[in-house]
């Protein structure tokens, strides 16, 4: 493995324009890993599953001079009545219709907090949602629909920070958003390298692959850490068997990683380790977070880390529990290790590969996984 494969793979998956689950893009990315699969002499396959998509026929809000303004709906929020929702607009605290609010996409943020309260809260008959990547930079970054195909709260609809001054000054708002459904099929790419002796407990590497628009940061990263892994493991032949697999539904609540554990359910705590490549290690600036189910673990991936010089700036402490499709493992009572960060470009149409990759980090962090999979692989029986 080089870090010119490692820049081609980050590279080839940015190429792709859209990863949101189910879309034909999401689709390019899956045939994108299994050419790479059976390059590597890796047998790997689509696991399809039923997907509801959402197809927004109409998202806008109208200002009272008939400007209007397009976005993106929040794809756990229903949508209007026909015609919209006109009214009084305002903060999300005051006594409004139409509640206006800035948020960042990055969940944790006190902004997007407070707009998540206010949809728990169901006052409002609509929200407009002002995001931006980190609650600075310009443009639209919008948030993860945990809750998808179970909508709550009022109607949302995400808009561009430029538009802030507008909305925030309009004393009236018509919000409309209409949207169908489509039955169709979403999938995962699961992949299997064979271990010397399989009576031995798996490791199993997980990466999702969808996400809003290129991703090129948020997902590169750990699409490339996930293809390093078992390119050096077809050469190497482990004594561990390893499953690896890339999952679709990131963005929707996890979805693709349910899928696979209903299939697999016992793997939880039967494998020896999971190896969670999470979002957005190739992100330029930003801050990376390691976690990990116990105390040896999570030296191992310090250790691992200060050999290839790859940086991490938090490690979350033991015990609780953590970001990303690691917490399904977590909550499962399995042994993991797991890598998330922030990023100033996360669910931005920017985050593209000359604007927000920082390859030197992905490299390093790339060779540390390599590294720690392979460790694990070929662990002997205790």
């Amino acid at each position: 493995m080089t870090k010119t494969q490692t820049c081609s793979d980050i590279d080839a998956f940015a190429a792709i324009a859209d990863h949101r689950t189910g879309t034909p893009g999401d689709l390019a990315a899956s045939y994108l890993l299994l050419g790479a699969c059976t390059a590597a002499g890796v047998t790997a396959r689509l696991i399809s599953w039923p997907f509801a998509r959402r197809l927004i026929q109409t998202a806008r809000v109208q200002l009272a001079d008939g400007t209007r303004i397009e976005g993106t709906p929040m794809f756990d929020s229903p949508d209007t009545p026909e015609g919209g929702i006109s009214g009084q607009a305002g903060p999300l605290d005051a006594a409004t219709t139409l509640g206006v609010a800035r948020f960042s996409s990055q969940e944790g943020h006190p902004l997007t907090q407070a707009l998540q309260a206010a949809r728990e809260a169901s006052v409002l008959k609509g929200i407009v949602a002002i995001g931006a990547a980190d609650g600075i930079k310009p443009g639209i970054a919008v948030i993860n629909a945990e809750r998808y195909g179970n909508p709550f709260g009022p109607p949302v609809l995400q808009v561009a920070s430029e538009h802030a001054s507008a909305l925030e000054s309009a004393p009236t708002l018509t919000l409309e958003i209409i949207s169908r459904w489509r039955e169709t099929t979403a999938c995962n790419v699961d992949a299997l390298v064979q271990g010397r002796q399989p009576d031995l407990a798996p490791v199993v590497v997980m990466t999702p692959k969808s996400g809003w628009w290129t991703c090129a940061s948020e997902r590169g990263g750990g699409i490339a850490a996930w293809l390093a892994c078992l390119r050096h493991l077809a050469g190497s032949k482990p004594l561990r068997t390893v499953y690896f697999t890339a999952n679709s539904g990131h963005e929707l609540g996890h979805i693709g990683m349910h899928h696979y554990l209903k299939a697999h359910r016992s793997r939880i705590r039967e494998a020896a380790l999971w190896v969670h490549l999470g979002a957005n290690f190739a992100a330029r600036d930003s801050q990376v977070i390691l976690q990990a189910s116990s105390q040896d673990l999570m030296r191992a991936m310090h250790d691992a880390f200060g050999r290839h010089g790859a940086p991490y700036h938090q490690s979350v402490p033991v015990g609780t529990r953590p970001l990303g499709e690691a917490r399904d493992i977590f909550d499962g009572g399995g042994r993991y290790i797991s890598i998330v960060a922030s990023n100033p470009w996360f669910h931005h149409p920017d985050d593209r590969p000359s604007i927000s990759v920082d390859y030197d980090r992905a490299d390093n962090t790339v060779q540390a996984f390599v590294e720690l999979v392979e460790t694990a692989a070929n662990q002997p029986a205790s």
